[in-house]
């Protein structure tokens, strides 16, 4: 080791803009010293805060440390404490340094998810493998660049992670594991590494690391001999993933995933097929098949070494196929399969939530065989072959430890119409229908479809026989289509249409303002009967009969059409259930309802209904999830962290939900008044928010209990690994110069930098000032004239819990909205909030939002004026409170705020009276502050050629079945319309394959593919792109670079709605007028001598705007943003870091 300079580290790490970490030199006796530097730095990232220590032992805290080696890491601990002198000093004591570094030694000292890594700089071995890509150290460094949520470089590695994320975590805890993979699986689970034809790629190279190729087989031999016994160059998974440090976790999943994707798409040929798909130069056939069958003996041990922790695998051998038997037997049933068993549950009469008997096993496989046209060819032939039988089984098991009772309606999907995009035959979408309850007494209906959730945010329209019916989705339930009362002939018509057959609809999805809507048809069943349920909208907050399957206990509603109206009564005259009939306003009169009491009263016969099915309709499960973002690993769904189910209890009204692990549940409040004379008992299933105490991988168990404490059902909550991509539960967050998060406080956080700033690097921040007029700045406020809407209401809530996870905060809000009487759409008030730096919002790698983050209160100076005096916004997550205490401070500044219209966010601008006293004020009240953020945000910002440089660092061959649907954005209109090219940089938008709801984009140049979280620097670089193509065509002078029109004399920025910036240059312009952008619909005003550039027009009345440049001409009608009070050198600066040219008007 030798001595290194800390200015020489400093330039080693700024290739990748790495600057958050500390460094600092070895003292003698082993010692590190500890300065305000490294006090800050553990506070940024949420470690440890030194000034709020008492002094000795009783503060120290210790926390799990590793150090950095070129071939690994070792595990150690760090203990942070403050002395017993009379200072008080800060001290840090690092178990094993003494064998690690010598006095003189730079050390730099890197944070990461709650943990220390100590990277020897002085180590000119370890410094060096910093650049390679196998290395510990290079995916440390790549990962605190930013990079943490990119793939690694490596493919092979980084397909061994997804596979053991996916299968082998610890929401597989105690489970019996199948390596269930096709094309289809690893199209969704490594949609942005190339799918199905990147994993084929990764497995012919094999990791980067092997120092010569070797055959299939002795690679795979290679690899599970160095999982016990690694060499130098090894790289274990646990040097990628936390997680599976210290387990000596399997390193050659690819190649057994291989040989399960062989058998899941060669039926025949097993052998061939498999050297053709993987190019193999070596003969592989039985020989070599039955030297890797102590691979498979392998993956079994590790699980059992780990007690179940990560599930349990089971190497089965099937009689006749004892070589390729085992990639057989993980890949016996398909999601078709799956989903079908739920019928045969049913008709084999077996409970959910029970432990399953060997009996009732048997029973189900012989309902199986039974029912064997329902299922998919090969799963047939496995059902006749009695060495398949244990498989079998076990996957039974699986499949119905998530059956909540349910069954799919004829055709697929579930009759409750929450199925997921795998519990649905393809091209097939199914629609039912819902009641509102318009009026209680007397009892008046409104009917509506109901639509299962293909998006999560965003408008619909239905259409059938020139009818049309919108809506809006909100969630993951589904929605209904709004009350129409002129169209209830024509629903009712149609309705009545599907007593004889199904009826087909026409639909549309508007996804955003960017994008044209997507064309569908959806489904509505042939019904003899519907089954409907009392259930709370999610949107308008009303009770309302929902379609779905007859519960276990509380009221059901049978409502038959004309022709089973007299089949209805033969059944209530027949079985005679507790019921009566119901009368109300808005049913067509030939029709019949009738109100079953309760059911949980209702024998086995008096569940077989008269609608045509056969057998009696099964209980469902005492305890269901619904909603909730999942994928499906194996034969077992699991849900997204971040957006997680409710609980629904179908038990009786005084039963209780017990649950361990730490997590935490939240009965939702109904709001529904008790039950008055002559009213209707709706009583709808209970509902309970679920809160996870972390978002990592997990398994819990849930149970529902009567009041005598009898077990009636459980159920188990699967959380699926997300990588360790979404910033957790309390701990730091900002964003990084890109957008993306990062866990430390030391990017963007609202409107403050970090630490990671470096202000010598800044150009000087002198900008120009704006005057604002009295009717701009808006009413004077005081303490009692203060509104307290939906958005102050959130803000509070979330203030107080520190974060929330997106689906929580989704609902929170829709809450909100519904109380307040109020319109709109959740995700929207999010995306608002984070413009204005009110709240963090985190994404996944791929751009999903994940979790909602409070932000620290900030009063920041605006480069605004006011008769004179200087003018401040409000920013972070603030409590009611600190509106009314800023309200009702008079000596340092007047707050105002323009005339809000209902559901309306106005900014408030205080003008200052003296700057010292509002320094002290904001002081006092515990407030930041920040001066002219506007420009310090803009300066430190990343740039398009930045952003290029590291998207395409990183690119693939193939985005797999990705592709197909994939949309281009067309850069002449900003919309995504156009047919996938890939001659020139272009954006594409896919389905998100693995979820199902959701879209990813993707950017493709020239047969190249890259993965971006953040759409709108996509956006930008296609549009870089495309102007600089057309630019040499005749008359098309001035559109590369890409003009950015700037409105001197009013100081506004004016751009399309549809190509809005990206997050942290957004943020820059907002902070210049504390606001969001003005949203004003405009269009092109043609004259004859309109040559070279546009006259813009207000489309409401004519009323001239601006002229633009005629690069957008395609884009010219539509809504446009204005951002106001921008400062020239603030515009010129943002765009310059987008590659444009300020066009001044």
């Amino acid at each position: 080791m030798s001595g290194r300079s800390i200015e020489n580290i400093n330039s080693s790490f700024s290739v990748r803009d790495l600057e958050f970490f500390y460094q600092t030199s070895v003292l003698e006796g082993n010692k590190v010293c500890v300065d305000n530097n490294f006090i800050d730095y553990m506070r940024s990232v949420g470690l440890h805060d030194y000034t709020a220590d008492v002094k000795g032992a009783r503060s120290a805290i210790t926390i799990t440390t590793w150090l950095v080696k070129p071939d690994g890491f070792t595990q150690t601990e760090s203990i942070l404490y403050r002395s017993d002198n009379t200072a008080g000093d800060p001290k840090i004591f690092i178990n094993g340094l003494g064998n690690y570094a010598v006095a003189g030694n730079v050390l730099a000292i890197i944070a990461s998810e709650g943990q220390l890594y100590l990277v020897n700089t002085s180590w000119e071995e370890l410094l060096e493998s910093a650049n390679d890509t196998s290395s510990p150290l290079n995916y440390l460094l790549e990962k605190m660049a930013g990079d943490k949520n990119k793939p690694l470089d490596d493919k092979f590695s980084e397909w061994n992670l997804r596979l053991l994320r996916s299968f082998f975590s610890e929401a597989s805890e105690g489970e019996e594991v199948f390596l269930r993979v096709d094309k289809d699986f690893l199209d969704q689970v490594g949609q942005d590494i190339g799918g199905d034809t990147g994993f084929l790629e990764a497995v012919r190279k094999g990791p980067d690391w092997f120092l010569s190729r070797e055959s299939f087989t002795g690679s795979i031999l290679k690899l599970k001999k160095q999982r016990r016994k690694p060499s130098r160059i090894y790289k274990d998974p646990g040097y990628f993933d936390i997680k599976y440090r210290g387990v000596r976790a399997p390193g050659y999943l690819p190649y057994l995933a291989a040989l399960v994707r062989n058998d899941a798409e060669n039926a025949t040929s097993y052998y061939d097929s498999l050297a053709k798909d993987l190019k193999l130069q070596h003969q592989f056939n039985s020989h070599e098949m039955g030297q890797i069958e102590e691979v498979w003996d392998d993956l079994e041990e590790w699980t059992r070494e780990n007690n179940g922790r990560f599930g349990i695998f089971k190497r089965r051998i099937l009689g006749g196929y004892r070589l390729i038997g085992v990639p057989r037997s993980q890949s016996i049933l398909k999601p078709s399969d799956m989903e079908n068993l739920k019928k045969v549950f049913a008709q084999a009469q077996v409970r959910p939530g029970q432990e399953l008997s060997g009996e009732s096993l048997t029973r189900i496989l012989n309902e199986a065989r039974a029912s064997g046209a329902i299922f998919t060819a090969g799963f047939q032939r496995a059902l006749e072959i009695d060495e398949f039988e244990q498989p079998i089984r076990a996957a039974i098991l699986n499949a119905y430890s998530d059956w909540d009772g349910t069954i799919p309606v004829m055709g697929g999907g579930a009759t409750g119409m929450e199925s997921s995009k795998e519990d649905r035959n393809e091209g097939e979408i199914y629609m039912g229908i819902s009641l509102y309850v318009v009026r209680d007494f007397p009892l008046q209906l409104s009917p509506s479809w109901r639509i299962p959730a293909i998006q999560d945010d965003g408008k619909f329209e239905v259409e059938k026989d020139g009818l049309i019916w919108g809506g809006q989705f909100s969630g993951t339930e589904g929605a209904n289509t709004a009350p129409a009362h002129s169209q209830e002939v024509g629903f009712w018509d149609i309705a009545n249409r599907a007593s004889d057959t199904a009826v087909d609809f026409d639909a549309r999805c508007f996804v955003s303002e960017d994008s044209e809507p997507t064309m569908l048809k959806l489904t509505l069943n042939r019904r003899l009967l519907w089954v409907l349920t009392p259930a709370i909208d999610n949107i308008t907050g009303e009770i309302e009969l929902r379609e779905g399957d007859l519960p276990a206990s509380g009221p059901a509603f049978l409502m038959a059409p004309p022709r089973s109206v007299q089949a209805l009564k033969g059944y209530i005259e027949r079985e005679k259930p507790e019921s009566e009939v119901v009368s109300a306003l808005g049913i067509p009169e030939d029709w019949l309802i009738i109100r079953l009491i309760d059911c949980a009263s209702l024998s086995e016969e008096q569940r077989i209904l008269p609608d045509g099915e056969q057998g009696a309709r099964p209980r469902p499960r005492a305890i269901r999830f619904v909603g909730g973002k999942s994928i499906r690993r194996g034969y077992s769904r699991m849900y997204l962290p971040y957006d997680l189910p409710f609980i629904e209890l179908d038990a009786p009204q005084d039963a209780r939900v017990d649950c361990a692990g730490g997590i935490e549940i939240e009965e939702q409040s109904s709001p529904l008044s008790a039950k008055a004379d002559g009213h209707v008992d709706w009583r709808p299933l209970r509902r309970f928010k679920l809160m996870l105490p972390h978002s990592r991988s997990a398994a819990y168990e849930l149970k529902a209990i009567s009041a005598d404490g009898s077990n009636l059902g459980q159920a188990k909550l699967r959380v699926a690994d997300l990588g360790g991509d979404v910033v957790d539960t309390g701990k730091p967050f900002s964003l990084d110069r890109i957008g993306r998060p990062i866990h430390s406080y030391e990017g963007l956080s609202g409107v403050n930098l970090g630490i990671a700033r470096d202000n010598s690097k800044e150009p000087p921040s002198v900008i120009s000032f704006c005057t604002i007029t009295n009717e701009e700045l808006g009413l004077g406020l005081d303490c009692e004239n203060v509104k307290v809407g939906v958005h102050e209401m959130f803000l509070d809530a979330l203030a107080q819990s520190g974060s929330l996870d997106f689906g929580v905060a989704r609902d929170l809000l829709q809450r909100l909205l519904v109380s307040a009487g109020e319109l709109g759409e959740p995700i929207l008030i999010l995306l608002e909030l984070r413009r204005r730096g009110c709240v963090g919002v985190s994404t996944t790698y791929k751009g999903h939002i994940a979790r909602i983050h409070a932000i620290k209160p900030t009063l920041y100076s605006l480069p605004l004026t006011f008769s004179g005096q200087p003018v401040w916004g409000v920013a972070g997550t603030l409590r009611i409170d600190h509106w009314k205490v800023i309200a009702g401070e008079e000596e340092a500044w007047r707050a105002h705020q323009r005339n809000r219209s209902n559901g309306v966010f106005e900014p408030w601008r205080l003008v200052i009276r003296e700057r010292s006293k509002a320094r002290g004020a904001c002081s006092q009240i515990g407030f930041q502050f920040s001066e002219k953020p506007c420009i310090s945000v803009a300066n430190w910002s990343a740039s398009l050629e930045l952003f290029r440089d590291e998207t395409f660092r990183n690119t693939m061959e193939s985005i797999g079945g990705a592709r197909e649907g994939a949309m281009r954005l067309n850069a002449s209109t900003g919309r995504f319309t156009a047919t996938p090219r890939g001659d020139v940089c272009e954006l594409w938008r896919v389905r998100d394959l693995d979820i199902g709801v959701g879209n990813l984009y993707v950017l493709a140049d020239q047969g190249k593919y890259a993965f971006v979280s953040d759409s709108r620097w996509g956006v930008w670089l296609a549009l870089d792109a495309f102007a600089k193509y057309i630019s040499r065509y005749p008359g098309m002078d001035g559109v590369h670079p890409l003009p950015i029109t700037y409105e001197l004399a009013r100081r506004t920025i004016w751009l399309p709605a549809r190509i809005s910036l990206p997050t942290v240059l957004e943020r820059a312009l907002v902070l210049c007028s504390g606001d969001s952008p003005d949203v004003i619909a405009l269009e092109k005003y043609i004259t004859e001598s309109s040559k070279s550039r546009l006259l813009l027009v207000r489309k409401k009345d004519g009323f001239p705007e601006f002229p633009a440049s005629s690069f957008y001409t395609d884009m010219a009608d539509g809504k446009w943003l204005a951002y106001r009070y921008i400062p020239e050198d603030v515009a010129r600066v943002i765009a310059d870091k987008l590659g444009a040219v300020l066009d001044v008007i």
